[in-house]
Order: structure tokens, then C-alpha cells, then sequence
């Protein structure tokens, strides 16, 4: 690979007065020795101690990932709790981040920890999104995933969807789902079943929110926040529960 670096192997810079910036793995094949590019920010070079430092605990993260999924496997049981909990990525951005998160979205999952879950999840998608900037289904699939998490957490048994912390979580799905929404009508188009599956799950979430949490403006469309809206049949209907009112919403050609 005649890459300069792999952006799939970042590590924080070590110049403590740098902020934002990272190194990348320079390892073309596997029989080159890997060493560690200057700075994205800053331009400091990397010391040949920290270099190995740093690539030996790579390579010890992913020796335990390694361990936790196939004593899973082995034992047919979840990751052992701590030892799935205790993973740190080198970098939030390392490719290794996102399969630690995705584990520790499982485990969360599994445990009813949804809130959790979806904190996971949208390091997943933040990891995601730094390597490969451009929408995706796969990435609109976690936006989705993460939509459930906190869709089910606002509507979790004897809470109420009134309160100040279901009504975070019935905001933050709403924005997570739209964001899966404009994703999957760019890559899917808005006929396409994925599409139609988010859009009822965000008119569920709507349904559930004051008017004026869910309006965007008279021109933008209420679902995907597209500003395609014709003059002329340009409204859907939501009834709120809370209010038991009927709430005319602006919604775009694509999500009608």
C-alpha cells in the first residue's frame, strides 16, 4: 500500500500540548516493521519508545477482544462482564474502537442497560463516520439501532414520557433517527423497506412529542429535515398523546 498512513490505526498524539491531533501506523505489508507518523496537527514526530509503546498495546487490545469473543464462543455464554467492560481503544478512531463498542453495545443490550447501549453505539457510528465519511447503509443502520435503544428507554415499563429524562431520550431518537432516515434515502431511496420501517418508528417517537419539538420550520419536512416541501399537499397529520390535539406538520415529497 503506498498509503502514507493508515487511517484505520490512529493513536493520540504524545505531544501533551497537542490537542486534536493523532499518528497513523505506517505497516504497508505485514513483513514491514510498523512505525508511526508524524502528527496530524501538530507535525511531532513520534520517539522510537513511545512508537513501541504504543503498537504493544495495539496489539495487547487486540489480543484480549480476540480472548473475549472466542471464550464466548467456546463457552456459548456473554463476554465475562469486566473484562468486556475494561476495553480501551487507543483512539476513539482506531479500528479497534469500533469492534470494543460494538461488543460493549451487545453487553449493554443484553444487560437492559438501553441508555447505555446507545452511548455505545454512537461511538460506533462516530468511529465510523471519521474513517468512512460518507452515508452508508451500515451507518444508518446503527443511527437506527441507536434510535431503539432510547426509544425503548423513554418507554421503558413505569416511566413516564413526561419526565425531564424520557424526554431527552424521545429528542435524542428522534434526531438519531432522522439522521438514519437521510442516510437510507440517499442510499436506498425513500420506497425502499428500510426507509419505510425508520419512517414509522420516527412518526412513533413524534407522536409521543409536543409540536413544537418535532416542527422544523413551515418549509422543512418534519421527518427527514429535507427542504424540498411542495406548496401544494404538503402536510401529514400527528396526534400527540399528551395533548390529544391534532398537529398539521410540514413533510417533504420524498416522505410523503
Amino acid at each position: 500500500c503506498s498509503a502514507f498512513g493508515d487511517d484505520t490505526r490512529r493513536h493520540h498524539c504524545t505531544n501533551s500540548a497537542c490537542k486534536g491531533g493523532h499518528h497513523l501506523v505506517h505497516q504497508p505489508t505485514d513483513e514491514d516493521v510498523a512505525a508511526l507518523t508524524p502528527c496530524s496537527l501538530c507535525g511531532m514526530g513520534v520517539s522510537a519508545h513511545a512508537a513501541k509503546r504504543m503498537l504493544r498495546q495495539e496489539g495487547k487490545l487486540l489480543k484480549e477482544l480476540d480472548r473475549a469473543i472466542k471464550d464466548s464462543v467456546r463457552t456459548m455464554c456473554d463476554p465475562d462482564d469486566v473484562a468486556v467492560m475494561r476495553l480501551q481503544p487507543a483512539h476513539p478512531h482506531h479500528y479497534l474502537a469500533r469492534q470494543v463498542n460494538l461488543i460493549q453495545y451487545e453487553f449493554q443490550k443484553k444487560s437492559e442497560e438501553p441508555e447505555k447501549a446507545a452511548e455505545a453505539l454512537m461511538r460506533v457510528i462516530d468511529c465510523r463516520e471519521a474513517i468512512i465519511p460518507f452515508p452508508s447503509r451500515k451507518t444508518a443502520f446503527f443511527f437506527e439501532y441507536c434510535g431503539d435503544m432510547l426509544y425503548q428507554s423513554a418507554c421503558s415499563s413505569g416511566a413516564s414520557t413526561k419526565s425531564l429524562t424520557a424526554r431527552k431520550n424521545l429528542m435524542d431518537a428522534q434526531r438519531v433517527y432522522r439522521n438514519a432516515l437521510q442516510m437510507l434515502l440517499l442510499v436506498a431511496g425513500p420506497s425502499h423497506p428500510y426507509s419505510s420501517c425508520v419512517s414509522r418508528k420516527l412518526l412513533a417517537v413524534q407522536s409521543r412529542l409536543p409540536a413544537e419539538a418535532v416542527a422544523l420550520g413551515p418549509e422543512v419536512c418534519n421527518l427527514c429535515g429535507g427542504k424540498e416541501v411542495p406548496h401544494d399537499d404538503s402536510v401529514t397529520t400527528l396526534r400527540a398523546q399528551q395533548e390529544g390535539e391534532i398537529k398539521a406538520l410540514p413533510r417533504c415529497g420524498r416522505c410523503r
